[in-house]
């Protein structure tokens, strides 16, 4: 308890400095501690399934293609070389489910899309989804039975209880919700809003997804390698094989296609805002020992008179140890409480979500609360251990040593905080050239809107097929005309934008050169939306150019990789037939396709990939596809209502639209979420150095009231003496600037290395981060330099 009691006298002694201390600590803290709970959050994506490092999905590829595709085993045509992955020695249990996303659901006068999963009874028994209401182990067992999600539910009836209602869809019978899915203890890759019995049909149009319970030590490779066989799939002409992959390294997996099915995490960003928390900790951390130096060599004296009364090793580090501890509680307890009051606007606006499992918050506070103080105490114990009584006596009022480890500590935060600064800066103006580069194709005025969904299903009978295929003719014939007759517009088409073409995936061959290449569909009204420019043969003319046709327009970067010269003559040739109608004739050949025109290159995707190589055939767009459509400049309010009522007269239920220029943006969600907490935590990692820089420079201010005082008297003006007094901290601003300029750049460098279009590094993003840093940081010296320039000499001398 005297120890406790020493602690706290000691810390009340110096307010200014244990209040600066904590105010600057606690900002660290609160920033750690945010990033930890978001970067834990994106680290434990499926962790909240207690089998995770058992579970696998089936990944299917096709001989002589490097594609893997996310993939459920199937064999509906009963192909007799068919071999069910499912079915290997290693697996103790596996479901399959059907993923239909963006999906029609009906509950009385409502019509909602919603993203459905139908899963066999073995998908709850499995996935450990927290289940409200509801038995897990008879959920799902009749085909009429469903469950939903705690939102799907809010959206549909409030806060009333869903059980028993009944919900029904395009396709099967109605079903009854029997149970409640809430929010898991974590992130999840698969998303959906409810889930029906796979056995409501004995057949479906969409692909499957399989999931493996694989036995406990299982070897992935050994699995692996017992299928490493191509099956031949008479039905597609083509071989193809399948592999597991771990379910626990799908969040971060960039290589193979899912069709959007999975939520995916970016590794890159997570570890840049992981180097970011360890910087913020550092500066914390440096801040804090530089100022409690401070405090323990205003407190020489009274360490210097321990030593000589025989005070003992545990005894003074004991007392160093738990003052360290009531500064970092204080600083822990603001800093968490600046958390919970920022976490909902962060995740709201920022889209950061942090994770409360306990499990975390817990370790979190021990590790601040344990380790950290080990941290800071060891400094000022060895430093005042292992000096002589007579040393430390001496040291009052005096720097010696401490002024170059005080030094040394804010050379580092500011190298920091400078690096911070730069690489912020940075990635705003790379984000400003990503919004605002030329694609190479229009997307102003460019809307989007979903009118019609496939409605299709397996079990249907033919009357019902031909009656929905009937409707759904109707209903499209109905949506051409008034968009023809409209004049809000001055082209539209259905399809999809340039921007989502997503990977190559087609082969073709020219002259023994095979290449993957981006393979669509599109027709002239298509090209004349985006006003894809045409520089060489010609473009799609919907009155000549018609469905079968074996002619392509390839782009660019498709000639040159092919090495074509002559578009004329030149003709590519598929690996495989890419289209089959049971109305032309010469179904079983192959043929190859000429070439008549070149499109100009243009940007698919994100900007950090480079220009792909792809081609176009000729085919109007699938109704089932979103309609686009080019809005005369000027009447965009008209076009929006015109398509609402359009989409109200014909398919009804909610009206949802975006525009080409707002999904482009959507690309760089990531990268703006990214830029913007670097650039805040920047400025906090400055705000921290400087509070570290008023504290520091205080206390020196202070130690040299005397040496103003005689030089004053000696005639010296105020501008003088706050030259003299500044002069050092210009230098160590100076010095921390020429260590971090050289670091960044090759920071930056080698993180631009992977990116095909980036923004320059430019001389004005080292001169602002200066110029930031150093306005910022010695506005914080002005007020009190100038307080102890204009004291008068005969006080300060008497003070002292």
């Amino acid at each position: 308890m005297k120890i406790i009691r020493l602690a706290l006298r000691s810390l009340t002694r110096f307010r200014l400095y244990s209040a600066i201390n904590i105010m600057g600590l606690a900002l660290s803290l609160a920033c750690v501690i945010t990033l930890s709970r978001y970067l834990y959050q994106e680290t434990t994506a499926d962790h909240f399934h207690k089998h995770l490092d058992r579970l696998y999905l089936t990944t299917i590829q096709y001989q002589n293609s490097p594609m893997i595709h996310f993939s459920g085993s199937f064999n509906m045509n009963h192909e007799p070389d068919y071999r069910e992955p499912l079915e290997d020695m290693a697996v103790e249990r596996s479901t399959t489910f059907i993923p239909m996303q963006e999906h029609d659901i009906y509950y009385e006068n409502k019509k909602i899309t919603a993203n459905l999963f139908a899963v066999d009874t073995n998908f709850l028994q499995m996935l450990d989804f927290p289940i409200l209401i509801g038995n897990r182990n008879t959920l799902l067992l009749k085909p009429e039975s469903a469950v939903i999600t705690q939102e799907l539910s809010k959206k549909l009836f409030g806060n009333k209880n869903p059980i028993g209602k009944t919900l029904s869809f395009t396709f099967g019978q109605p079903v009854t919700i029997e149970g409640i899915i809430g929010n898991p203890a974590g992130k999840s890759s698969l998303h959906f809003d409810i889930l029906i019995s796979k056995s409501m049909q004995k057949k479906w149009s969409r692909m499957p997804q399989s999931i493996a319970l694989l036995y406990p030590g299982s070897d992935l490779k050994l699995v692996n390698k017992r299928l490493d066989y191509y099956m031949y799939m008479k039905a597609g002409d083509r071989y193809q094989r399948y592999q597991f992959f771990p379910m626990k390294e799908v969040y971060f997996d960039q290589t193979i296609h899912d069709f959007n099915l999975f939520y995916k995490g970016n590794k890159t960003n997570v570890r840049i805002l992981t180097v970011v928390t360890f910087l913020i900790l550092i500066i914390g951390l440096f801040n804090f020992t530089n100022i409690y130096a401070v405090l323990i060599q205003k407190r020489a004296r009274e360490f210097g008179m321990k030593k000589v009364f025989g005070a003992k090793r545990l005894h003074l580090f004991g007392q160093i140890y738990i003052e360290n501890i009531f500064i970092l509680a204080c600083a822990l307890f603001i800093g968490w409480v600046f958390v919970e009051l920022t976490q909902e606007y962060l995740n709201n606006h920022w889209d950061i979500s942090q994770s409360n499992d306990w499990h975390l918050n817990l370790m979190l506070a021990l590790v601040l609360l344990v380790l950290l103080p080990m941290l800071t105490s060891s400094y000022p114990f060895f430093k005042y251990q292992y000096a002589t009584p007579i040393h430390t006596l001496q040291s009052i009022n005096k720097g010696g040593n401490s002024i170059t480890s005080r030094n040394i500590f804010l050379v580092i935060q500011y190298g920091i905080s400078i690096s911070l600064i730069i690489v912020s800066l940075f990635f705003i103006k790379q984000l400003h050239f990503m919004l605002n580069y030329d694609n190479g194709y229009r997307t102003k005025d460019i809307i989007k809107v979903q009118f019609l969904r496939s409605d299709y299903a397996l079990d249907d009978t033919y009357e019902q097929s031909m009656a929905k295929r009937e409707k759904q003719k109707q209903l499209d014939n109905i949506i051409t005309t008034k968009m023809n007759e409209s004049p809000l517009f001055t082209d539209w088409a259905y399809g999809e934008s340039p921007y989502e073409y997503g990977e190559p995936h087609i082969q073709f061959e020219f002259q023994g050169k095979k290449q993957l290449v981006i393979y669509n569909n599109t027709d002239e009204k298509y090209m004349n939306i985006y006003n894809l420019q045409i520089i060489e043969g010609r473009n799609w003319n919907d009155s000549i150019d018609h469905f079968g046709t074996y002619n392509l327009i390839i782009n660019e970067t498709a000639k040159k990789i092919f090495g074509i010269t002559d578009i004329t003559t030149a003709k590519l040739q598929p690996e495989s037939r890419l289209w089959w109608s049971s109305d032309m004739p010469n179904m079983d050949k192959n043929p190859a396709y000429n070439i008549v025109g070149i499109v100009k290159d243009f940007q698919i995707g994100h900007l950090s990939q480079a220009t792909l190589p792809l081609v176009f055939a000729y085919d109007i767009g699938y109704r089932y596809e979103r309609l686009t459509a080019h809005i005369v400049p000027g009447k965009r309010q008209e076009a929006i209502r015109f398509l609402q009522k359009l989409h109200e007269e014909t398919v009804g239920g909610e009206f949802v639209y975006s525009f080409a220029e707002d999904e482009i943006k959507a690309i760089y969600k990531e990268d703006q979420k990214v830029t913007s907490i670097y650039t805040v935590f920047a400025l906090i990692a400055i705000l921290i150095s400087s509070l570290g820089l008023f504290g520091l420079s205080l206390f020196d201010v202070q130690r040299r009231y005397r040496e103003i005082a005689i030089r004053k008297v000696n005639g010296a003006t105020t501008s003088i003496i706050m030259q003299m007094l500044l002069r050092k901290y210009y230098k160590l601003l100076a010095i921390a600037f020429v260590v971090a300029t050289p670091v960044t750049w090759l920071t930056i460098h080698k993180y631009l290395e992977n990116f095909a279009h980036k923004a320059t590094i430019s001389w004005w993003l080292f001169a602002i981060a200066l110029l930031l840093t150093g306005v910022i940081s010695l506005l914080t010296l002005i007020w009190q330099i100038r307080k102890a320039a204009r004291t008068n000499p005969a006080e300060a001398i008497k003070s002292e």
